[in-house]
This record gives structure tokens, C-alpha cells and sequence, in this order.
């Protein structure tokens, strides 16, 4: 069994991925982690405008090979929790995972990240959206902003705008409850787990459960990542522009740190 999480900027996927992981014990893949990784070979800053500038140019050479590495993890994987903005089901086997998205107004999302000390995030959270939702229509052919369409690619959609991570993951559980994945015994299990390590969500709740998942080795780091593509996407990566073949290649040469 495998989980997809995809969320709009600032929703919540990362939390709810992490306590995904945490909880399940499964393995955690980011794609946040990996662009992060090309961007800062690039010379982008991490967030704020380098960010938008980064994702912009990557996503139209980098995320159809990210697509695929994902479809070859979901094939040859399981128990993983894959966090990424945005999936065609169409071109995944649907058998292989559950996929949730999650949303939220654009005012308490913005208000996220200023809780979560991304302010300049939240400064460009319109700029952001408007890039994503443009860029995706193109990659993907559907309005990313559109819950009709969100409901055809993914088993569930939350708003969370009112809800607390415990009600997440309590949908989440049920969906999976629903769709013959876990039994009614497993359920149980994992709602009391839940009710007893979700509290509340501080601006250091992500590092302290990142840190966690990195000591249990849970965590499939942006390095790791970049080097598995770079062996069962070989082709593909050298038909990408030099500047990101060097920023790949650069990537290589890292130890496999988070």
C-alpha cells in the first residue's frame, strides 16, 4: 500500500505526509526535497521569489521524469508516502495507491506559512498560485484550482480550513478502511495511535518529525532521489538542458544526506 499527498501551496501536505510516515511507518518521498535540490545547484534560494523562479523553469524539463520515477516507485514499492504537488491517475496504476489532496482558502493559507515563519512565502502565496496553476494546466491538462477536476485524480479531497491533523488523518484511515486496504482491527489501531502523537502544530512540529523519520532512516533524501533517477532515467536526464545535467550530475557527487 502506498499513499500519495498533494496539497495547494501552504495547504498542509508536508504535515500530514510526515505523520503519515510517522504513524504507518512508512517511507517518506518528497518532491519538495528534490526540487529543492536542482534549485539550490542552480543557485535559487530556497524560498520567496528564487523559489517561484526555480519551480517555474524546472518543472516544465524535470517534473514529466519525476512523474515517472514516481510510477516506477509506486510498480516496484510499497508502503511509501509520496509527497507531490500534483498526479495524473490516468497515467499511474490506480492499484497502487491512494491519493489525497488537500485545500484550503487562500487567506488561511497564507496564514499558515506566517505561522509556519515563511513569510515571504505567504507574501508570494497569490504569485504562486497563479504560476502553478498555469504551469500544470499545461503539463498535466487540467485547472489544479478546479475541485471537479481534483476529484477525478484523487480518492479524497479535504478542506482543512476548520479541521485538525487528528481529522486528517482519521479520513485518510477510513478511505483506505473503505477501499479494503487496511481491516476494521487496523482502523482502531491507528485511531487511537493518532489521538495520542498529534497535538498541537507548533512552527517546529515539521523539523522535530523530519528529524525523527531521518533517525529511523524513513526518509528517501532529494540526493538519493536525484541519483536513483539519474540510473533508471539515464536517458532521459542527458536529454535535459546542460545547466540542470550539471546541476544533476553536481547532485551525484553528494552523500546521501536528508
Amino acid at each position: 500500500m502506498n499513499i500519495i499527498v498533494s496539497s495547494w501551496p501552504g495547504a498542509g501536505a508536508s504535515i500530514l505526509g510526515f505523520f503519515l510516515a510517522k504513524i504507518l511507518k512508512y517511507n517518506l518521498l518528497r518532491a519538495s526535497s528534490v526540487f529543492r535540490e536542482l534549485g539550490r545547484a542552480m543557485n535559487f534560494a530556497d524560498t520567496g521569489a528564487g523559489r517561484i523562479q526555480a519551480d517555474d523553469y524546472l518543472e516544465d524539463y524535470f517534473s514529466p521524469l519525476y512523474d515517472k520515477y514516481i510510477g516506477y516507485k509506486l510498480k516496484s514499492q510499497s508502503n511509501l508516502v509520496i509527497e507531490t504537488d500534483i498526479i495524473k491517475k490516468e497515467e499511474l496504476d490506480p492499484s497502487s495507491f491512494t491519493a489525497v489532496f488537500l485545500t484550503a482558502p487562500y487567506e488561511v493559507r497564507a496564514k499558515r506559512l506566517v505561522f509556519d515563519q515563511r513569510d515571504k512565502d505567504s507574501d508570494l502565496l497569490k504569485e504562486r498560485d497563479l504560476n502553478l496553476k498555469t504551469k500544470y494546466q499545461v503539463l498535466y491538462g487540467y485547472d489544479w484550482f478546479s475541485l471537479k477536476e481534483l476529484h477525478k485524480n484523487y480518492d479524497l479531497i479535504i478542506d482543512n480550513s476548520h479541521l485538525t491533523l487528528a481529522n486528517e488523518l482519521d479520513m485518510v484511515y477510513r478511505v483506505l478502511y473503505q477501499r479494503g486496504l487496511i481491516s476494521k482491527d487496523r482502523l482502531s489501531e491507528l485511531l487511537k495511535v493518532t489521538a495520542e502523537v498529534t497535538g498541537e502544530i507548533m512552527p517546529n512540529t515539521k523539523d522535530k518529525i523530519l528529524n525523527e523519520l531521518a533517525q529511523n532512516n524513513q526518509i528517501i533524501s532529494g540526493v538519493s532521489i536525484i541519483k536513483e533517477m539519474s540510473t533508471i532515467l539515464e536517458t532521459e536526464i542527458t536529454g535535459l538542458p546542460l545547466d540542470i545535467r550539471n546541476a544533476v550530475n553536481q547532485i551525484i557527487q553528494l552523500p546521501n544526506s536528508v
